[in-house]
C-alpha cells in the first residue's frame, strides 16, 4: 500500500493505492471516517463518512508537526491510520488483497502549512508494509517514443540547415 501526497498549483493532493492481505490482523473497533491529515498521528483518505473497521498493532513514525487539516474534496476507498491508538482503517466490506484506491485534497495549502515534512515513511500492521511518501511531484521522463520523435525532429533541423548551406549561387560575369 502507498500513500503520495504531494504540493501542486492547486494545493495538496494526496492518493493511496494499493492492497493488503489483512489475514492476521485483529479487528478492534468500527469508526467513521473524516478525510483529515495530521503529521503527528494521523491520516485519513475516501469518502468522507464512510464507515471502517478499525485495526490494532499498526506502527511508524509521525510525519509532521501537530497541524490538523480536513480535507476540501475525498472520495474512493476509505482508507487510514492513527498513530496516537495504533490502528489501521480499512472499508468494513474490504476483502484481503482488494484494490484501495482514493485521493483526498486540501485546496490552496502547502506541505509546510499543513505541518507536513518531506520524506518517505515506512509503517507495518503485521507483515504487510504502507509506504507514505511526501514531497514534491517527481518530473516526469519522457517515454521512448517522444524521445524518438524528439530526435528525429533535431535530424531534420539539422538536414534542413544543411542543406541551405549547401545551395550557393553563382553569379558570373561576361
Amino acid at each position: 500500500m502507498t500513500i503520495t501526497i504531494t504540493q501542486n498549483a492547486g494545493g495538496v493532493t494526496a492518493t493511496t493505492s494499493g492492497s493488503l492481505n489483512t489475514a492476521g490482523f485483529t479487528k478492534v473497533a468500527t469508526a467513521t471516517l473524516v478525510p483529515t491529515v495530521r503529521g503527528t498521528s494521523f491520516f485519513f483518505a475516501g469518502t468522507n463518512g464512510a464507515i471502517v473497521n478499525a485495526y490494532s498493532g499498526f506502527t511508524g513514525p509521525t510525519f509532521g508537526t501537530t497541524a490538523m487539516t480536513g480535507a476540501s474534496f475525498s472520495s474512493g476507498d476509505p482508507f487510514g491510520f492513527n498513530l496516537g491508538n495504533n490502528r489501521l482503517f480499512l472499508p468494513v466490506a474490504y476483502v484481503s488483497g482488494a484494490a484501495i484506491n482514493s485521493t483526498a485534497t486540501w485546496q490552496y495549502l502547502t506541505l509546510s502549512g499543513m505541518g507536513l515534512s518531506v520524506g518517505s515513511y515506512v509503517y507495518a500492521i503485521g507483515t504487510e508494509r504502507v509506504t507514505l511518501n511526501i514531497g514534491q511531484p517527481v518530473a516526469a521522463v519522457p517515454e521512448p517514443a517522444t524521445w524518438a520523435l524528439m530526435l528525429l525532429g533535431f535530424g531534420m533541423i539539422g538536414s534542413a540547415a544543411r542543406r541551405r548551406s549547401a545551395v550557393r549561387t553563382t553569379v558570373r560575369h561576361a
